[in-house]
């Protein structure tokens, strides 16, 4: 029988889980909106699937809000057998985001951190930038920046490292009563950090700059999960002209491994339902187990 109908918090798609009778070779999970099921292959039901798994996911048209029934027909060999009575679920999207987006982490620290090395006179903004050095995430546009100028960027993010059930926290309950529960993984992130210079001595102090606030910012990272970092850093211009005067470039690379889940609540669990089946043995039958048998 359907035991359970559970909708998943990315919106769309229901969990159905089922305990199947004795003796059932598979079975077909029908769905509709009229809780009217005449056969095992009625036309007017979606065929979820045919199948021999205990736990199905349905996520093929299915609306938010809507009410939707589910009944499945068993296969013994010589007839179908239905279920004594059907289980509804509706879909909902209710889920969270609770990852840490390092690019993000990284733009809004050093953009603060800017400000702080202005202030303590390890920079020098430009006259016609209001007294602040920018933090960007794509690359400036030459003829309307003031330089120095910070360009953060997405190199590259992929997962690297996965946990069982794809879990990357442990679930936690709120003072609602309800468990939050998340999916995920732990990825390894690279990111551009770039300072736009005109001077090759400016270069050099915004290169410091961002080795320093980079550093001082670990406590920051660590808190808010970012593992493994590393920095690195390299001095490049360009003086052939193309941006119609010099440019040097701190050119920095950051890399972490950086949580990334994705979940929602559900209720906490209150009842466990056992099934128990009881097989009879004569007296005359041989048991075996273990290379030793009774009579």
């Amino acid at each position: 029988m359907v035991v359970a109908v559970t909708p998943l918090p990315i919106g769309n798609a229901l969990r159905v889980q089922l305990v199947p009778p004795a003796g059932a070779l598979f079975w077909n999970l029908l769905r509709n909106t009229t809780n009217v099921f005449p056969s095992a292959t009625d036309p007017a039901s979606t065929l979820v699937a045919q199948s021999t798994e205990t736990v199905l996911y349905d996520a093929a048209g299915l609306s938010n809000g809507a009410t939707y029934f589910y009944l499945a027909f068993y296969w013994t060999g010589a007839a179908w057998v239905a279920d004594a009575a059907s289980m509804s679920g509706v879909p909902a999207a209710a889920y969270f985001d609770n990852s840490t987006d390092a690019l993000t982490l990284i733009r809004d620290r050093l953009e603060v951190g800017m400000q702080n090395e202005i202030a303590r006179g390890n920079l020098v903004p430009s006259n016609k930038s209001g007294g602040v050095i920018q933090v960007l995430t794509a690359p400036p546009i030459f003829e309307e920046t003031s330089f120095p100028v910070v360009v953060v960027h997405l190199t590259n993010e992929t997962p690297a490292e996965h946990g069982i059930g794809e879990q990357v926290t442990m679930d936690g309950q709120g003072s609602d009563g309800l468990w939050n529960q998340t999916e995920g993984w732990l990825a390894r992130t690279t990111i551009s950090v770039i300072g736009w210079c005109l001077n090759p001595d400016v270069r050099i102090n915004i290169r410091k700059a961002l080795r320093r606030l980079v550093i001082g910012n670990l406590q920051v990272f660590y808190a808010a999960g970012l593992r493994e970092i590393d920095f690195s850093q390299q001095d490049t211009e360009e003086l052939t002209g193309t941006y119609g005067a010099p440019v040097y470039w701190a050119e920095c690379t950051f890399s972490c491994l950086s949580p990334l889940a994705v979940g929602g609540q559900v209720e906490p669990i209150t009842d466990i339902t056992v099934d128990v089946q009881v097989q009879q043995v004569t007296l005359n039958e041989r048991i075996s187990s273990a290379g030793s048998s009774l009579q």
